[in-house]
Formats: C-alpha cells, sequence, structure tokens
C-alpha cells in the first residue's frame, strides 16, 4: 500500500513538472516571439517566473520600445527577479500602466522599481495591492493612482504617504 502511495504522489509530482514545464516552454515560445516581432504592446503573465525566466524576459523587454502595459499580477517576482525587471525596462519611456499585485514584493523590490519609476513620466497607474511593500517600501513611492490594498505598514509608512500626498494628486484605493 506504501509503494502504491509514493507511485501515486510521484505521478502528481511528474504531473505537476510537467504543467510547469509547459507553462515554462510557453512563456520561452511567447518570449521569442515578441523579441521576433519587437512590436509588443501589453505583456500579461500570471506564474511563477524563475530567475532564468527573469533573464530572458530582461532581455526581450529591451528591445519592446513600444511596452505600455505590464500585468504581471500573482506573477511571483522577489527581489532579484525585480532587478531583472528594472534591467530591462531602463530605457522604456512608453510605460502607462503597471500591475504587481499579488507579487509578493517586499521593500528592496519597491525600492529597485521606484528607482526605475523616476524618470517614466508617462507611467499613470502602479497596482502594488496585496505585497508585503512595509514602512519603509511606502517612503519610495510616486505616482497618480496608487493601489495599496492588503498590504501592512504602521505609523511609520502612513507618514511616508502623507509625505507623498503632500505635493501630489493622487487617488488612493484601499479596501
Amino acid at each position: 500500500m506504501a509503494a502504491a502511495i509514493r507511485e501515486n504522489i510521484d505521478n502528481v509530482k511528474n504531473e505537476e513538472e510537467e504543467d510547469n514545464e509547459s507553462e515554462r516552454v510557453k512563456l520561452t515560445e511567447e518570449m521569442m516571439m515578441a523579441e521576433y516581432k519587437e512590436s509588443l504592446t501589453v505583456l500579461i503573465l500570471s506564474m511563477t517566473l524563475t530567475d532564468e525566466d527573469m533573464i530572458l524576459m530582461s532581455n526581450v523587454l529591451k528591445k519592446l520600445d513600444d511596452l505600455a502595459i505590464i500585468r504581471l499580477d500573482s506573477t511571483r517576482l522577489d527581489d532579484v527577479g525585480m532587478q531583472y525587471m528594472a534591467d530591462g525596462l531602463r530605457n522604456n519611456t512608453t510605460l502607462v500602466d503597471i500591475n504587481f499585485s499579488n507579487t509578493e514584493l517586499g521593500c528592496e523590490s519597491v525600492r529597485v522599481l521606484a528607482e526605475l519609476l523616476g524618470n517614466k513620466t508617462a507611467l499613470t497607474t502602479l497596482d502594488l495591492s496585496e505585497n508585503n511593500i512595509g514602512d519603509d517600501g511606502v517612503q519610495h513611492l510616486t505616482l497618480t493612482d496608487l493601489y495599496l490594498t492588503t498590504n501592512k505598514f504602521g505609523d511609520k509608512g502612513a507618514q511616508h504617504l502623507c509625505d507623498l500626498l503632500r505635493n501630489t494628486t493622487v487617488y488612493i484605493f484601499f479596501k
């Protein structure tokens, strides 16, 4: 009986690995197609991305001059992944909408993102809801639309947010 259970577990693991590998192949194909076309304006993904995926994405993003919208909600991004993302988007001047909701971003990722966005004057919307940006992450933010639902920050973070609002017109969405 134990052997049968182990075999079932192994089969489930193999199926999950095949599904993940299928997603990776699809991602790679989509990125290669985008790299070939060099005219993608909207990028929508919702999956776990490895550092290798982010290296590939970074290289493709560098070539997408017309990319205006990035929606990576529910895509797991760590600090290293955000570095690759920022590197890929460094010279993009057409971004107007970024959705990184529920991506488990922390303070360091938000700092990298804020540094990247400092010269992105076309950007109007950034959705960082359902992340872990914390008190220190809040101080790095400046935009016209800012989504911060389901984030945890205390008095210090609220003070940073107040400092941001003093000199900016912002629409803030809380739940």
